[in-house]
């Protein structure tokens, strides 16, 4: 969401490729934002409503990647969520977010969490890592919010000092909950921590039976979670912070890419 935005500020017109987690239908799909999680996927529906720009989801990348497209013939960069493994999709640039554990558990599916071997953050044109920077050469994330809405009222929003004095619960389906009930810890939200596995479809039988004053979630789960909201739903949405050294090499390498293609249509060698 932070590189579509930021491309966007440049002047492209970018547009967005996934997989869509759960999702059934083989056919390039894309979402709109009153779409249902189950039907395009948690993430993707996300990014469309967050960013809005064209968001397109398909088992088979590169077929997404034409029927975005043809549909939307002026996206001019295409952004492959979470496709660093789909070779059959040619890229120009590759990013890949890390943490502290990648750094420390470094091997591979199923002894440990890497789907490639360490040395392939070697070939990538940037490893970014999510907190902490733990690698030489790294770029570093920290992701921010100051302000909850209500999911039953987005248009309610709220600081954290709000919850003062209110018995909190704080739910993740994510694949690192920690990191969101740490994040809370640091807005000075004490909350019961309750933890889902990553995409967890939630049903309203899940929520039921929490008592408390405020249940919190991530923007990932609310929008799985909307469409059985109650008043005292809330939703904590986060930004990236990025390395200010970032976004340069990116455009740089970009318009590199963009003046190659360039000249490969023009018959250039």
């Amino acid at each position: 969401m932070w590189l579509v935005e930021q491309l966007k500020k440049e002047g492209f017109q970018p547009g967005v490729i996934s997989r869509g987690y759960g999702v059934k239908n083989g056919t390039p799909t894309g979402v709109q934002q009153g779409d249902l999680a189950a039907k395009v996927g948690d993430e993707p529906l996300l990014i469309a409503r967050r960013v809005g720009c064209p968001v397109w989801v398909g088992q088979n990348r590169a077929d997404a990647g034409e029927a975005l497209l043809k549909a939307h013939p002026e996206c001019d960069v295409i952004i492959s969520d979470d496709g660093l493994q789909h070779y059959r999709l040619q890229r120009n640039i590759e990013l890949v977010v890390a943490d502290q554990q990648t750094s420390v558990d470094k091997k591979l599916l199923p002894a440990g969490p890497l789907r490639e071997p360490f040395s392939r953050l070697k070939t990538v044109d940037a490893v970014i890592c999510n907190g902490t920077k733990t690698m030489a050469g790294a770029f570093e994330m920290q992701l921010e919010s100051q302000t909850l809405y209500n999911l039953a009222n987005s248009a309610l929003k709220v600081p954290p000092a709000h919850f003062d004095g209110k018995a909190i619960t704080a739910l993740a389906g994510i694949g690192k909950p920690e990191r969101f009930f740490d994040y809370l810890k640091g807005l000075g939200l004490a909350a019961k921590q309750l933890s889902f596995e990553d995409h967890h479809a939630f049903t309203s039988q899940d929520l039921d039976d929490i008592k408390c004053d405020a249940l919190i979630m991530t923007e990932k789960d609310a929008v799985k979670c909307e469409i059985f909201a109650k008043a005292h739903y809330w939703v904590l949405p986060v930004t990236a912070k990025m390395d200010t050294e970032l976004l340069p090499m990116i455009l740089e390498k970009l318009k590199a890419s963009q003046h190659e293609i360039n000249n490969r249509k023009k018959g250039v060698r």
